[in-house]
């Protein structure tokens, strides 16, 4: 959760490289918490890639999220 945490504050100060490096550890050391998930669509959005976004918004729901972000990303998406 923590490095979650972290990577939600680089996303937030626009650091999105460092985000993205933080939400994937984050991943790796519990792929079952959706809101990593969640963030990291949410930084690719930002980055324009709407793929991306998309698979990260998806397995976020997939895991149980109802986030309000996520759920308006996906609507932005056309999804």
């Amino acid at each position: 959760n923590a490095y979650n945490n972290l990577g939600w504050l680089y996303a937030n100060s626009g650091k999105l490289s460092d985000a993205i490096t933080t939400l994937e550890k984050a991943i790796s050391l519990n792929p079952n918490l959706p809101r990593p998930y969640g963030n990291l669509g949410n930084v690719y959005l930002a980055l324009g890639d709407k793929e991306r976004a998309k698979f990260y918004y998806k397995k976020s729901i997939e895991l149980g999220s109802v986030d309000p972000a996520v759920i308006n990303g996906l609507k932005s998406l056309g999804e």
